[in-house]
């Protein structure tokens, strides 16, 4: 649905009849720059002035700067103004570039469940979402036996519909907190993935060079695994996200890893908690005297890769390492040590890595860095019971 707000122009109220007029001095233009050679003083913050432009003062805000002409800035013939289309277009562009692809699709669902709910049982008007109807949403969730964080998840992606068109956001409401309050008390299912621990990631590597087809699979696994586990990284940002996903986020290059010594240095160009694309350098230390040292399982791998372009992870003929590998190895490698393969996933390096270290007692803080995390979401991650 295409994002529309209507903006109005903030008006100055006219003073009343009987009120006394403002005696505030008309704003003086600023006078003309000396000659381009002549040094600006430096203001009062110690920054270099500006020739020809006053000091700001913080009085008179609005009025600080002189306006601009409509053809300031432009330069040459700028050519034809753009259509409203086009720039509707450009604000629905801006406004999705805003929200992760994996979240946007997860959104996207939620509100596809909810418009079937409300065809399927008569419910007018769709939009905007009344308490009642989202009331009655999160009910027949419940009953189907879907899990509090996808509830949750699906409220988001009604709420962000409601929000882009300034309608009320009814799903947080009394009502609807009470509900999810309910949901999460009745812990139909509560995340049971296991922590692939240090131990658990020794024994995983130890059985590749028998279910891979062959030596340089081994490798290839070998440090793909220890790099998700002690880089904490999510699998989309060691092999990509999903091709279903518009504007997934491509696999980890070669150009983002530099192989020291006796550490590894991954530059993250983006990541579920950053989204701003301002990037974020990752180190991991080398663990002597062990065998699942992740900068000798990266070093061996590198040594047999065939090029040292593209893809940091691929196969012999270049192809790169995809998420259905990765977790089909993974769960290949499980059923081999006679696991359970139901409870691992490709996020249990991340749980695991995660619980080893509180078990380690650091802190809270370092964690927090280490798995870039921002909230309270990271003790969720602290399965020692699982482990």
């Amino acid at each position: 649905m295409a994002y529309k707000r209507t903006f109005s122009a903030r008006k100055r109220r006219a003073p009343q009849r009987d009120e006394p007029q403002s005696e505030e001095p008309a704003l003086q233009p600023p006078k003309k720059a000396a000659a381009a050679t002549q040094t600006s003083e430096p203001d009062v913050a110690g920054q270099p002035g500006i020739p020809g432009v006053p000091p700001f003062s913080g009085e008179h805000e609005d009025q600080c700067f002189p306006q601009a002409s409509p053809t300031s800035g432009q330069s040459g013939n700028p050519g034809p103004s753009p259509t409203l289309a086009v720039i509707d277009a450009q604000v629905n562009s801006l406004f999705n570039k805003a929200f992760a692809p994996a979240t946007h699709n997860a959104y996207n669902q939620g509100i596809t469940s909810y418009e079937l709910f409300c065809s399927g049982h008569g419910i007018s008007p769709m939009w905007p979402a009344s308490e009642e109807s989202v009331a009655r949403f999160v009910a027949k969730l419940s009953l189907e036996g879907r899990a509090h964080s996808t509830v949750r998840t699906y409220l988001s992606g009604i709420s962000s519909k409601l929000k882009r068109n300034s309608w009320p956001d009814t799903t947080t409401t009394f009502i609807i907190n009470k509900l999810l309050v309910g949901l999460a008390k009745e812990g139909k299912h509560p995340d049971s993935r296991f922590p692939i621990t240090a131990t658990r990631l020794a024994k995983i590597l130890s059985v590749l060079p028998i279910i891979c087809s062959n030596s340089f699979e081994a490798l290839l696994f070998r440090a793909a695994f220890s790099l998700s586990f002690f880089g904490l990284f999510r699998v989309s940002e060691i092999v990509g996200q999903a091709k279903s996903l518009p504007g997934g986020r491509p696999p980890l290059q070669s150009n983002q890893v530099v192989l020291g010594q006796n550490e590894i240095k991954v530059t993250l160009l983006a990541s579920k908690s950053d989204q701003s694309a301002i990037g974020h350098s990752v180190f991991i230390s080398a663990q002597a005297g062990t065998t699942v040292c992740p900068v000798a399982a990266l070093r061996a791998y590198c040594q047999q890769r065939p090029s040292n372009q593209g893809h940091m992870f691929s196969h012999f003929d270049g192809s790169p390492l995809s998420y259905y590998q990765f977790q089909a190895v993974l769960k290949k490698a499980v059923a081999q040590l006679g696991w359970q393969t139901k409870g691992f996933s490709s996020h249990s390096f991340r749980i695991g890595r995660t619980t080893d270290c509180f078990m380690a007692k650091m802190p809270i803080s370092t964690i927090m860095k280490l798995g870039r995390w921002k909230s309270g979401a990271v003790h969720k991650y602290n399965r020692p019971q699982l482990a």
